[in-house]
């Protein structure tokens, strides 16, 4: 029988390419390769008051290790890998339990990592989006660059189509911002320090009672926020206090109401359409319900037709 399994501890070691040996994987292995990624893997390591099958564990560790030690291994060479374990309370003599990395466990470790590359590529590619999205915003309304010559300068980085399709969804934003009433002053419920790179122009926009979000398609949405903030339903005893919040909700409920009142004639006013997610035009209850979650599309109306003339300059019947 193998050793108490409620003291276990083990080690990862590795084959080189340009060896048979079985080497512990060891900072030092990275000393002329810089880093490793990642360094929990490093070591003898040991788990105390174990109820687990001691194998089980080690194949668990292996395991979950193979994307490091297969994949990012690589580039010391690592071309295999095994885990050793003790299940008594030291390392010394001969590990207990070996298990050695089959082929197929090693490839699907190298797929892992480079998943994870792609991965972190398209974060940092989706990262730059949102920056130049940014730019091109301020191109736009602060240095009076020419949407064409944003488009053009931004080809390969950005369709000319989502280009334009996306500075006409921030003009939608403003047309929404200066339709709302002046003392509805634009503000972010977040102190400055919590805002991400390029928020300050791609939102979300607050305006009062009204949170307004741009995607990256141009596409516009907005919704109500309360004003007041939720209270303090727990007092000194961590009771609960039911009546509190049922009078919160009712209070924020008639606030939305009144603010969908307002907000609705006023962007109609300003040539504004707010539409539901089946494409129906919103109601004042539509608006007011968004308080509780969900968002309107705001698009811009169509210019009203003017009336066909006849060759004598009359309205045509």
């Amino acid at each position: 029988m193998l050793g108490s399994w409620h003291d276990i501890r083990w080690r990862f070691e590795v084959q080189l390419h340009d060896t048979p040996a079985w080497i512990p994987y060891e900072l030092e292995l990275w000393l002329s390769h810089g880093e490793p990624e990642w360094r929990d893997c490093l070591g003898v390591h040991e788990m105390t008051d174990c109820t687990d099958d001691p194998v089980e564990v080690a194949t668990r560790q292996l395991d979950e290790s193979l994307e490091v030690l297969a994949g990012y291994g690589r580039r010391i060479g690592i071309r295999g890998v095994r885990i050793i374990m003790w299940t008594g309370p030291n390392t010394d003599g001969g590990p207990d339990i070996v298990i050695p990395a089959t082929r197929e466990q090693m490839a699907l470790g190298r797929l892992r990592d480079t998943v994870s590359d792609v991965e972190v590529a398209l974060r940092e590619v989706e990262n730059a989006r949102t920056r130049l999205r940014n730019q091109m915003v301020e191109s736009d309304t602060i240095d009076g660059l020419g949407r064409n010559t944003i488009a053009r300068t931004t080809e390969g980085a950005l369709a000319r189509r989502l280009v334009l399709q996306f500075l006409a969804g921030h003009d939608l934003v403003r047309t929404i911002r200066w339709a709302l009433p002046r003392d509805w002053s634009s503000s972010c419920p977040l102190p400055e320090d919590f805002l991400e790179p390029g928020q300050e122009y791609l939102g979300p926009y607050w305006c009062g009672a009204v949170m307004i979000s741009l995607d990256v398609s141009g596409t516009v949405e907005l919704c109500l926020v309360d004003s007041e903030p939720e209270p303090d339903l727990y007092d000194p005893g961590m009771y609960f206090d039911e009546n509190a919040l049922v009078e919160y909700r009712r209070g924020a409920r008639l606030r939305a109401q009144d603010n969908a009142e307002v907000v609705l004639p006023l962007l109609h006013r300003a040539s504004l359409r707010l539409s539901t997610s089946d494409g129906t035009d919103a109601t004042v209850d539509d608006l007011a319900a968004t308080h509780l979650g969900g968002q309107l599309t705001v698009t811009k109306l169509p210019p009203p037709q003017q009336p066909a003339l006849t060759s004598a300059g009359t309205e045509r019947a």
